[in-house]
């Protein structure tokens, strides 16, 4: 269970887990995996992960529900196996696109997670794939997705092409709208596939 905080100052998190871990025979919440659409997952074999359950479900919506969303409870909230345990909840999984928070470009310290979860996917065996906006167009994928629908357009373009980069042994390696020509995996290994929206 989350708690929405009424107040909040600077980039204190605006929902918080329930948790008696702090008292006697308190207990963590664990900060629970939360899926979206995870039967998508099993069928093309590809996931956006993003961070925040009500974020996931907003954006899963946005996209018609033809996506499986995983949210992790924030953006260093995994641990070191999660690509592992991911691969063994959903074995027909083969690609992740990561799109977290666009402040992650001036955040350092989300940066190092990103990089650690970049890494503990790809352990796994994933091609991982990573979104990107500009801040200006929306904090989270959720809100650049409601901004425009043009938006939504290009995120499910974007989607749709990595997975048939995947499926040709290919990597894009820049905006997919933009025409640049995609390159073996032989040729980019181990950049992960980038939007700049």
């Amino acid at each position: 269970m989350q708690v929405r905080r009424a107040n909040v100052a600077g980039d204190e998190p605006l929902y918080i887990w329930l948790s008696s871990n702090d008292r006697e025979e308190g207990t963590s919440s664990g900060a629970p995996i939360h899926y979206r659409n995870v039967e998508q997952a099993r069928k093309s074999g590809q996931a956006i992960l993003t961070e925040g359950a009500l974020k996931a479900d907003t954006s899963a919506h946005l996209l018609n529900d033809k996506h499986a969303v995983i949210a992790v409870a924030g953006v260093s909230s995994f641990s070191e196996h999660f690509g592992k345990r991911l691969r063994e909840q959903i074995p027909e999984l083969r690609q992740v696109v990561i799109a977290f928070d666009a402040d992650a470009a001036r955040k350092p310290e989300v940066r190092k997670a990103l990089e650690r979860l970049r890494g503990t996917l790809q352990e796994a065996g994933f091609d991982v794939r990573e979104l990107k906006w500009e801040e200006s167009l929306g904090k989270g994928i959720d809100d650049f997705l409601l901004k425009d629908q043009r938006h939504q357009n290009e995120v499910r373009a974007f989607l749709r092409d990595s997975l048939a980069s995947l499926n040709r042994g290919e990597v894009l390696v820049s905006n997919p709208v933009s025409g640049d020509r995609a390159r073996s995996q032989d040729e980019s290994r181990p950049r992960p596939q980038e939007i700049a929206l």
